[in-house]
Protein backbone atom coordinates (compact mmCIF):
# COMPACT_ATOMS: atom_id res chain seq x y z
CA UNK A 1 0.00 0.00 0.00
CA UNK A 2 1.78 3.28 -0.71
CA UNK A 3 2.15 6.27 1.48
CA UNK A 4 -0.74 8.15 -0.48
CA UNK A 5 -3.21 5.54 0.29
CA UNK A 6 -2.25 5.22 4.14
CA UNK A 7 -2.16 9.43 4.49
CA UNK A 8 -5.62 9.44 3.58
CA UNK A 9 -6.23 6.68 5.60
CA UNK A 10 -4.42 8.12 8.76
CA UNK A 11 -6.42 11.32 8.25
CA UNK A 12 -9.93 9.44 8.85
CA UNK A 13 -8.20 7.85 11.70
CA UNK A 14 -8.15 4.28 10.25
CA UNK A 15 -5.46 2.00 9.42
CA UNK A 16 -5.14 -1.58 7.52
CA UNK A 17 -4.65 -4.40 9.41
CA UNK A 18 -2.80 -7.53 8.81
CA UNK A 19 -4.84 -10.08 10.02
CA UNK A 20 -4.18 -13.36 11.72
CA UNK A 21 -6.74 -15.79 10.79
CA UNK A 22 -7.64 -18.87 12.05
CA UNK A 23 -6.87 -22.54 10.18
CA UNK A 24 -8.92 -24.47 12.10
CA UNK A 25 -13.15 -25.48 12.47
CA UNK A 26 -14.30 -21.75 12.20
CA UNK A 27 -17.96 -22.89 14.38
CA UNK A 28 -15.64 -24.16 17.76
CA UNK A 29 -13.14 -21.19 17.32
CA UNK A 30 -15.84 -18.33 17.12
CA UNK A 31 -17.28 -17.41 20.72
CA UNK A 32 -19.23 -14.48 21.49
CA UNK A 33 -18.48 -11.64 22.69
CA UNK A 34 -16.76 -11.76 26.57
CA UNK A 35 -19.73 -8.93 27.85
CA UNK A 36 -22.41 -10.97 27.00
CA UNK A 37 -23.94 -13.46 28.80
CA UNK A 38 -22.69 -12.43 32.45
CA UNK A 39 -25.34 -13.85 34.19
CA UNK A 40 -25.48 -16.85 32.74
CA UNK A 41 -23.08 -18.96 33.55
CA UNK A 42 -24.90 -22.12 32.14
CA UNK A 43 -23.93 -20.75 28.77
CA UNK A 44 -20.61 -20.17 28.59
CA UNK A 45 -20.86 -24.24 30.25
CA UNK A 46 -22.53 -24.98 26.82
CA UNK A 47 -20.09 -23.82 24.85
CA UNK A 48 -17.48 -25.15 26.80
CA UNK A 49 -19.07 -28.36 26.06
CA UNK A 50 -19.12 -27.71 22.27
CA UNK A 51 -15.73 -26.40 21.87
CA UNK A 52 -14.17 -29.25 23.78
CA UNK A 53 -10.03 -29.73 23.15
CA UNK A 54 -10.66 -27.79 19.58
CA UNK A 55 -8.55 -24.61 18.90
CA UNK A 56 -10.96 -21.63 20.27
CA UNK A 57 -11.42 -18.13 20.92
CA UNK A 58 -12.43 -18.91 24.24
CA UNK A 59 -9.01 -19.95 25.37
CA UNK A 60 -8.13 -16.19 23.99
CA UNK A 61 -10.63 -14.36 26.57
CA UNK A 62 -12.04 -13.93 29.52
CA UNK A 63 -15.89 -14.03 30.26
CA UNK A 64 -17.29 -11.70 32.39
CA UNK A 65 -19.47 -14.72 33.64
CA UNK A 66 -16.11 -15.91 35.43
CA UNK A 67 -14.53 -12.86 37.12
CA UNK A 68 -16.41 -13.77 40.31
CA UNK A 69 -15.10 -17.60 39.77
CA UNK A 70 -12.63 -19.78 40.51
CA UNK A 71 -11.93 -20.95 37.08
CA UNK A 72 -10.93 -16.88 36.45
CA UNK A 73 -7.07 -17.16 37.53
CA UNK A 74 -6.55 -20.69 35.88
CA UNK A 75 -8.17 -19.02 32.60
CA UNK A 76 -6.57 -15.97 32.78
CA UNK A 77 -2.89 -17.51 33.26
CA UNK A 78 -3.84 -19.77 30.60
CA UNK A 79 -4.23 -17.33 28.02
CA UNK A 80 -0.88 -16.23 27.32
CA UNK A 81 0.24 -19.39 27.00
CA UNK A 82 -2.54 -20.32 24.36
CA UNK A 83 -1.59 -17.06 22.11
CA UNK A 84 2.13 -18.35 21.85
CA UNK A 85 1.52 -22.36 20.63
CA UNK A 86 -1.79 -21.13 18.17
CA UNK A 87 1.02 -18.73 16.65
CA UNK A 88 4.18 -21.40 16.86
CA UNK A 89 1.54 -24.43 15.56
CA UNK A 90 0.40 -22.04 13.21
CA UNK A 91 -3.75 -22.66 13.80
CA UNK A 92 -3.27 -18.42 13.55
CA UNK A 93 -1.73 -17.21 9.80
CA UNK A 94 -0.77 -14.16 9.20
CA UNK A 95 -2.93 -12.34 6.03
CA UNK A 96 -2.11 -10.11 3.67
CA UNK A 97 -2.58 -6.43 4.65
CA UNK A 98 -6.28 -5.73 4.22
CA UNK A 99 -10.02 -4.81 5.58
CA UNK A 100 -12.44 -7.47 5.96
CA UNK A 101 -15.79 -6.92 5.06
CA UNK A 102 -18.59 -8.42 7.09
CA UNK A 103 -21.78 -9.76 6.33
CA UNK A 104 -23.89 -10.75 9.35
CA UNK A 105 -26.95 -12.25 9.88
CA UNK A 106 -29.10 -11.68 12.87
CA UNK A 107 -32.56 -11.53 14.00
CA UNK A 108 -32.83 -8.30 12.53
CA UNK A 109 -31.30 -9.20 9.34
CA UNK A 110 -28.57 -8.83 7.23
CA UNK A 111 -26.08 -6.43 9.32
CA UNK A 112 -22.72 -5.01 7.65
CA UNK A 113 -19.49 -3.78 8.62
CA UNK A 114 -15.89 -3.60 8.11
CA UNK A 115 -12.97 -4.70 10.38
CA UNK A 116 -9.92 -2.19 10.66
CA UNK A 117 -7.34 -0.45 12.89
CA UNK A 118 -8.78 2.44 14.04
CA UNK A 119 -6.11 5.41 15.57
CA UNK A 120 -6.33 5.47 19.55
CA UNK A 121 -4.75 8.29 19.43
CA UNK A 122 -7.95 9.66 17.76
CA UNK A 123 -9.96 8.20 20.71
CA UNK A 124 -11.46 9.68 23.63
CA UNK A 125 -13.69 8.50 26.67
CA UNK A 126 -13.47 11.67 29.01
CA UNK A 127 -16.89 12.91 29.02
CA UNK A 128 -17.36 15.94 26.54
CA UNK A 129 -14.09 15.74 24.48
CA UNK A 130 -13.68 16.76 20.76
CA UNK A 131 -12.46 13.34 19.37
CA UNK A 132 -12.98 12.19 16.13
CA UNK A 133 -14.26 8.56 17.58
CA UNK A 134 -16.16 9.11 20.83
CA UNK A 135 -17.07 6.59 23.96
CA UNK A 136 -20.81 6.88 24.11
CA UNK A 137 -21.13 6.38 27.69
CA UNK A 138 -19.37 6.67 30.97
CA UNK A 139 -16.19 4.09 31.29
CA UNK A 140 -16.06 2.55 34.84
CA UNK A 141 -12.78 3.00 36.06
CA UNK A 142 -13.28 -0.24 38.06
CA UNK A 143 -13.94 -2.06 34.75
CA UNK A 144 -10.25 -1.45 33.18
CA UNK A 145 -7.56 -3.42 35.39
CA UNK A 146 -8.88 -6.96 34.50
CA UNK A 147 -8.97 -5.88 31.14
CA UNK A 148 -5.65 -4.16 30.89
CA UNK A 149 -3.40 -6.97 32.51
CA UNK A 150 -5.06 -9.50 30.63
CA UNK A 151 -3.86 -7.04 27.73
CA UNK A 152 -0.47 -6.23 29.01
CA UNK A 153 0.25 -10.37 28.31
CA UNK A 154 -1.36 -10.64 25.14
CA UNK A 155 0.59 -10.69 22.12
CA UNK A 156 -2.44 -10.01 19.97
CA UNK A 157 -5.87 -9.05 20.10
CA UNK A 158 -8.86 -9.95 18.84
CA UNK A 159 -11.95 -7.27 18.39
CA UNK A 160 -15.51 -7.47 19.79
CA UNK A 161 -15.80 -3.43 19.67
CA UNK A 162 -18.38 -1.92 17.42
CA UNK A 163 -17.20 1.54 15.97
CA UNK A 164 -20.29 3.37 14.68
CA UNK A 165 -20.43 5.61 11.96
CA UNK A 166 -22.99 7.67 10.26
CA UNK A 167 -23.89 6.86 6.57
CA UNK A 168 -27.16 8.06 5.41
CA UNK A 169 -26.76 7.32 2.17
CA UNK A 170 -24.84 3.94 2.67
CA UNK A 171 -21.78 5.10 0.18
CA UNK A 172 -19.36 2.81 1.90
CA UNK A 173 -20.80 -0.39 2.40
CA UNK A 174 -22.67 0.15 -1.78
CA UNK A 175 -19.04 0.29 -2.66
CA UNK A 176 -17.87 -2.55 -0.95
CA UNK A 177 -20.78 -4.75 -2.07
CA UNK A 178 -19.95 -3.75 -5.71
CA UNK A 179 -16.40 -4.40 -4.55
CA UNK A 180 -17.09 -7.82 -3.37
CA UNK A 181 -19.87 -8.90 -5.90
CA UNK A 182 -17.89 -10.97 -8.14
CA UNK A 183 -15.24 -12.88 -5.34
CA UNK A 184 -15.49 -15.44 -2.99
CA UNK A 185 -16.00 -14.69 0.73
CA UNK A 186 -12.56 -15.66 2.77
CA UNK A 187 -15.51 -17.62 4.80
CA UNK A 188 -18.83 -18.82 5.13
CA UNK A 189 -20.66 -20.51 8.60
CA UNK A 190 -22.68 -20.87 10.81
CA UNK A 191 -22.09 -19.39 14.20
CA UNK A 192 -22.79 -21.16 17.88
CA UNK A 193 -25.55 -21.60 19.99
CA UNK A 194 -28.18 -21.14 17.03
CA UNK A 195 -26.66 -17.33 16.78
CA UNK A 196 -26.79 -16.51 12.65
CA UNK A 197 -24.46 -16.86 9.35
CA UNK A 198 -21.15 -14.65 9.05
CA UNK A 199 -19.95 -13.98 5.62
CA UNK A 200 -16.51 -12.28 5.46
CA UNK A 201 -14.28 -10.91 2.39
CA UNK A 202 -10.74 -10.08 2.33
CA UNK A 203 -9.99 -6.74 0.80
CA UNK A 204 -6.47 -6.40 -0.16
CA UNK A 205 -6.39 -4.46 -3.60
CA UNK A 206 -5.03 -0.67 -3.18
CA UNK A 207 -7.37 0.77 -5.58
CA UNK A 208 -10.11 -0.93 -3.03
CA UNK A 209 -8.28 0.38 -0.03
CA UNK A 210 -8.27 3.74 -1.59
CA UNK A 211 -12.03 4.18 -1.94
CA UNK A 212 -12.61 3.28 1.50
CA UNK A 213 -10.23 5.70 2.49
CA UNK A 214 -11.95 8.37 0.14
CA UNK A 215 -15.41 7.67 1.05
CA UNK A 216 -14.42 8.12 5.38
CA UNK A 217 -12.71 11.04 4.44
CA UNK A 218 -16.36 11.93 2.65
CA UNK A 219 -18.28 11.20 5.62
CA UNK A 220 -15.73 13.50 7.94
CA UNK A 221 -16.11 16.14 5.88
CA UNK A 222 -19.68 16.07 6.99
CA UNK A 223 -19.23 15.12 10.40
CA UNK A 224 -21.02 16.88 13.15
CA UNK A 225 -18.62 18.24 15.57
CA UNK A 226 -15.63 16.67 13.90
CA UNK A 227 -17.17 13.58 15.48
CA UNK A 228 -16.68 10.79 13.05
CA UNK A 229 -17.08 7.59 15.33
CA UNK A 230 -19.20 6.59 18.29
CA UNK A 231 -18.33 3.62 20.18
CA UNK A 232 -20.82 1.01 20.58
CA UNK A 233 -19.83 -2.03 22.00
CA UNK A 234 -16.76 -2.58 24.00
CA UNK A 235 -15.72 1.05 24.96
CA UNK A 236 -13.92 -0.63 28.04
CA UNK A 237 -11.72 -2.95 25.86
CA UNK A 238 -10.52 0.26 23.80
CA UNK A 239 -10.18 2.28 27.25
CA UNK A 240 -8.37 -0.77 27.90
CA UNK A 241 -5.89 -0.73 24.92
CA UNK A 242 -5.41 3.07 25.24
CA UNK A 243 -4.46 2.97 28.58
CA UNK A 244 -1.54 -0.17 27.79
CA UNK A 245 -0.01 2.63 25.44
CA UNK A 246 -1.46 0.66 22.67
CA UNK A 247 -1.54 2.51 18.97
CA UNK A 248 -4.26 0.73 17.04
CA UNK A 249 -6.75 -1.20 18.06
CA UNK A 250 -8.90 -3.64 15.50
CA UNK A 251 -12.91 -2.76 15.27
CA UNK A 252 -15.60 -3.35 13.28
CA UNK A 253 -16.80 -0.12 11.80
CA UNK A 254 -20.50 -0.46 11.03
CA UNK A 255 -23.01 2.54 9.61
CA UNK A 256 -25.84 3.63 12.51
CA UNK A 257 -28.19 4.02 9.64
CA UNK A 258 -27.53 -0.15 8.79
CA UNK A 259 -31.40 -1.32 8.47
CA UNK A 260 -30.18 -4.55 10.43
CA UNK A 261 -28.72 -2.75 13.23
CA UNK A 262 -30.86 -2.01 16.07
CA UNK A 263 -30.73 -0.73 19.30
CA UNK A 264 -32.62 -2.50 22.21
CA UNK A 265 -33.03 -1.29 25.36
CA UNK A 266 -31.15 -2.52 28.27
CA UNK A 267 -33.41 -3.38 31.28
CA UNK A 268 -32.49 -3.70 34.72
CA UNK A 269 -33.08 -6.58 37.38
CA UNK A 270 -33.35 -5.47 40.65
CA UNK A 271 -32.95 -7.24 44.18
CA UNK A 272 -34.38 -5.39 47.36
CA UNK A 273 -34.52 -2.24 45.55
CA UNK A 274 -30.61 -2.39 44.25
CA UNK A 275 -29.80 -3.07 40.68
CA UNK A 276 -28.45 -6.29 40.20
CA UNK A 277 -27.99 -6.78 36.20
CA UNK A 278 -28.58 -5.50 32.95
CA UNK A 279 -30.76 -7.84 31.00
CA UNK A 280 -30.54 -8.15 27.47
CA UNK A 281 -34.21 -8.78 26.61
CA UNK A 282 -37.19 -8.18 28.13
CA UNK A 283 -38.93 -11.63 28.65
CA UNK A 284 -35.74 -12.82 29.98
CA UNK A 285 -35.61 -9.91 32.37
CA UNK A 286 -39.02 -10.03 33.32
CA UNK A 287 -38.12 -13.96 34.26
CA UNK A 288 -35.70 -13.45 36.39
CA UNK A 289 -37.55 -10.32 37.97
CA UNK A 290 -40.55 -13.04 39.20
CA UNK A 291 -37.95 -14.40 41.67
CA UNK A 292 -38.76 -14.24 45.08
CA UNK A 293 -37.19 -10.37 46.31
CA UNK A 294 -36.25 -9.17 42.29
CA UNK A 295 -37.71 -6.97 40.09
CA UNK A 296 -37.61 -6.87 36.71
CA UNK A 297 -37.33 -2.67 35.38
CA UNK A 298 -38.09 -2.99 31.91
CA UNK A 299 -36.43 0.59 29.70
CA UNK A 300 -37.82 2.70 27.12
CA UNK A 301 -36.89 2.48 23.55
CA UNK A 302 -33.37 4.86 22.24
CA UNK A 303 -33.90 5.84 19.06
CA UNK A 304 -30.27 5.08 16.75
CA UNK A 305 -30.80 8.42 14.75
CA UNK A 306 -30.14 10.17 18.62
CA UNK A 307 -26.84 8.86 19.23
CA UNK A 308 -24.48 11.00 17.46
CA UNK A 309 -26.54 13.98 18.49
CA UNK A 310 -27.10 13.21 21.97
CA UNK A 311 -23.30 12.45 22.47
CA UNK A 312 -22.28 15.74 21.06
CA UNK A 313 -24.96 17.72 22.93
CA UNK A 314 -24.52 15.76 25.99
CA UNK A 315 -20.80 14.32 26.68
CA UNK A 316 -22.13 10.49 27.04
CA UNK A 317 -25.22 8.86 27.84
CA UNK A 318 -26.45 7.67 30.93
CA UNK A 319 -24.82 3.28 31.66
CA UNK A 320 -26.31 0.84 30.29
CA UNK A 321 -29.01 3.47 27.23
CA UNK A 322 -29.29 0.88 24.84
CA UNK A 323 -27.96 -2.59 23.46
CA UNK A 324 -27.02 -3.06 19.68
CA UNK A 325 -29.69 -5.92 19.25
CA UNK A 326 -30.14 -8.99 21.37
CA UNK A 327 -27.40 -11.16 23.05
CA UNK A 328 -26.92 -13.31 20.19
CA UNK A 329 -26.85 -10.87 17.52
CA UNK A 330 -23.25 -9.40 19.19
CA UNK A 331 -20.11 -9.48 17.54
CA UNK A 332 -18.25 -12.95 17.83
CA UNK A 333 -14.38 -13.67 17.89
CA UNK A 334 -12.91 -14.47 14.68
CA UNK A 335 -10.14 -12.23 13.16
CA UNK A 336 -7.19 -11.58 15.12
CA UNK A 337 -3.83 -9.03 15.11
CA UNK A 338 -0.82 -8.23 16.57
CA UNK A 339 -0.89 -5.00 18.62
CA UNK A 340 0.53 -2.17 17.44
CA UNK A 341 1.78 0.44 19.11
CA UNK A 342 2.98 3.05 16.08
Amino acid sequence: MNDKVKDKLNEAGLAVPEILFPDTDLRKWSCIACDQYTGRPDYWEEVESLVGDAPSSLALMMPEAWLGDEKRKSHEDEIPKKMVSYLSDDILKKLPEGFMYIKRQTSTGERKGLLALIDLDRYEYAPGNKALCRATEGTVEERLPVRIEIRKKALFEMPHVMVLYSDKDHILCSCLDKETKEQKPLYDFDLMMNSGNIKGWHITGEDALEKVADLMLRLKETAEDGMLYAVGDGNHSLAAAKRCGDRYALVELVNVYDPALVFEPIHRLKKDGEVVDYIHGREECLRFGSRPGYEAVIMPDYPKDRLFKDVIEKGVLPKKTFSMGQADDKRFYIECCMRRSE
